[in-house]
């Protein structure tokens, strides 16, 4: 039981700081967005590969 509380603790955290980071790379693009069109598309991109690897880990 211990172990299982450890794991959701861990997902728990890993998710936060994926969407920390996410949030992080969203707003940076929206500063470029006017001069790179493509950065909105690269930090979603990025969101994605983070949930991907961490879906795929458990």
């Amino acid at each position: 039981m211990k172990d299982l509380n450890l794991c959701k603790l861990k997902l728990r955290y890993e998710m936060l700081r994926a969407k920390h980071y996410a949030n992080q790379q969203m707003r940076e693009a929206k500063g470029r967005i006017e001069e790179k069109p493509l950065a909105c598309l690269t930090a979603a991109l990025g969101l994605g590969i983070v949930i991907g690897k961490l879906l795929s880990r458990h």
